[in-house]
């Protein structure tokens, strides 16, 4: 996938759940003189604003709690309860649900973004 591409998928999924918000970034454009291609190129000077903008990434990512390594709290707790990992690789508070630090999905995510070159190569990986 181009960076285009995967930009306006990332658009589409994020304006399923209500992000509009990647209208303020493309001028009104009468509907005879509307095309992607247009609207692509003034998107793509906004990338990163788009992307890291809270608004897009709660449409995209959604507001379920991460637990710190970015598992959903079922998926790490039901890892621990079948393999009974070694609690080596676990936060000791982290056993009890209540107490286990989380995040948001959309702040995980954020921070995870900033920390890749290739942002939306990262963001490819939840299309």
């Amino acid at each position: 996938m181009t960076n285009e591409q995967i930009l306006w998928e990332a658009i589409n999924k994020a304006g399923k759940n209500g992000y509009t918000g990647w209208k303020s970034f493309v001028p009104f454009l009468p509907p005879i003189g509307f095309n992607k291609e247009k609207a692509m190129k003034l998107l793509l000077h906004s990338t990163e604003k788009i992307i890291f903008s809270p608004g897009f990434a709660k449409a995209f990512w959604g507001e379920e709690e991460l637990d710190n390594r970015g598992r959903n709290l079922k998926e790490s707790f039901k890892e621990v309860e079948e393999h009974f990992v070694d609690l080596d690789e676990y936060e000791l508070e982290c056993w009890g649900l209540e107490e286990c630090p989380t995040k948001m999905a959309w702040k995980y995510h954020l921070q995870q973004m900033v920390l890749v070159e290739e942002r939306l190569e990262y963001i490819k990986k939840f299309l």
